[in-house]
Order: structure tokens, then C-alpha cells, then sequence
């Protein structure tokens, strides 16, 4: 498992600085710390009633916010979260495989949760959840980029940065992991990008369409 280290100059609300700055923690643990990685004061945080600080066991790396560190690197069994969106296994870049979830189907509907309600007309209307809704809009830019059609209606541009962050919220949807921990694990590659991005657009579900089709059409040429 991953554990972190911040420099504190105050323990005033330290548990909401703590999940300000790793929000994508399910459980936070926090223990003082003096002379951390960073030699300082500050804070060890995990997910174990155990976590410490310990230099001869861990290896830790330094990102802007904050240290991560390690004493083997966790692999998507230890990461997982305990609710996960349906997808796709994907093979990413440390080797193993995650379950990418689909963000947008191949109907072109959203293949995250939804919200329904009742709009002032009385009929049921629902909405893509507000933090999957930068997911969905760039799984339609990569479509529309890859078929030559414009399926993004928000005209999004996309840098590399852009692409990584995104990448790794995708990644960080039934995983345990921010930009830093992907980074630390080495996940993101040109090859792993194409293959996340396969199911986040429902590529194995039109896939499974067109095998259908096929199938069907054989039976009616027999």
C-alpha cells in the first residue's frame, strides 16, 4: 500500500487538509511526524491503523503536494476500491490489469451513473453525474479524434498534460490512485492510453455487436 507524507505548520483542521490534498483516499489514517522524508515537521497518512513513517523499509518519492511512498509498489489488488464501475480488463503500464470503467457507451449514452429526477413537465429526465461528466465529454473527444466525426459538443482541446491528468481519473474511478501514484507505478504509456481509451469508449462493446451481426448474417446465408 501507498503511504504519504505532508509538511503541517498547523494540525488545525488536518483531516480535511489531508483529504483537500489526496482526495482520492476512501479512509484516511493520520499519525504526527517529526523529520519525515522532507526533514521536517509534518504528517504520515494511509489507509492502516498502522501506518508510520519508516526510512529503512519505505522508499519515497516528492511530487508538489506532497511525499508518496512505498515498501513494495501495490498492484490493483491492493488499490481496488470496494465499489467499482463495470468495464473492461486493461493492461497497463507495470503489466498487470485494471478494470477500466466505460465512460461512454457505444450507443453514445453515458456508461457511468446517472441521476434521475422528475422535471417540471412530470417525465423522468437524467443527467450524467457532475464528476463524470468531464470523463464522458473526453471520451467523445478521443472518439470523434479517431473516427473523424464530431462527437465532442463542448469543442475541447486536449494537451499531454491534459491527457495524463484525465487518464489517470479514469484509472482513479475503481482505483485508489491520483496523478502521483500512477505516476509512481508507471501506468500510463502511449500503448496503455490506447487501450484504456478502447474501453472508455466502448470499442469491446461494438465489437460484440458486430460479431452478432456477423454471426446472425452466416445464419441466414447457411
Amino acid at each position: 500500500m501507498f503511504v504519504y507524507y505532508m509538511e503541517t505548520e498547523s494540525n488545525i483542521n488536518l483531516d480535511d487538509q489531508v483529504r483537500e490534498r489526496i482526495p482520492h483516499l476512501d479512509r484516511v489514517v493520520i499519525r504526527e511526524c517529526y523529520g519525515g522524508p522532507g526533514g521536517g515537521r509534518g504528517v504520515v497518512v494511509g489507509q492502516d491503523d498502522q501506518v508510520k513513517y519508516d526510512p529503512g523499509t519505505q522508499t519515497w518519492k516528492k511530487f508538489p503536494d506532497y511525499w508518496v511512498g512505498w515498501e513494495s509498489l501495490p498492484g490493483p489488488d491492493d488499490l481496488k476500491r470496494e465499489n467499482m464501475l463495470p468495464g473492461y480488463l486493461a493492461r497497463l503500464g507495470d503489466g498487470k490489469e485494471w478494470l477500466i470503467p466505460i465512460a461512454r457507451l457505444i450507443t453514445g449514452e453515458p456508461g457511468m451513473d446517472r441521476v434521475y429526477s422528475l422535471g417540471e413537465d412530470g417525465r423522468v429526465r437524467w443527467e450524467i453525474q457532475e464528476k463524470y461528466r468531464e470523463l464522458f465529454d473526453f471520451a467523445s473527444w478521443w472518439l470523434g479524434m479517431i473516427s473523424g466525426t464530431d462527437t465532442d459538443k463542448h469543442g475541447h482541446e486536449w494537451t499531454d498534460e491534459g491527457i495524463f491528468r484525465m487518464i489517470s481519473r479514469i484509472i482513479g474511478v475503481n482505483y485508489r490512485v491520483g496523478l502521483y501514484e500512477v505516476s509512481v507505478l508507471g501506468l500510463v504509456t502511449d500503448i496503455s492510453i490506447k487501450e484504456i481509451m478502447r474501453v472508455v469508449c466502448d470499442i469491446p462493446g461494438m465489437t460484440k455487436i458486430l460479431e452478432a451481426a456477423k454471426k446472425k448474417q452466416d445464419g441466414i446465408g447457411e
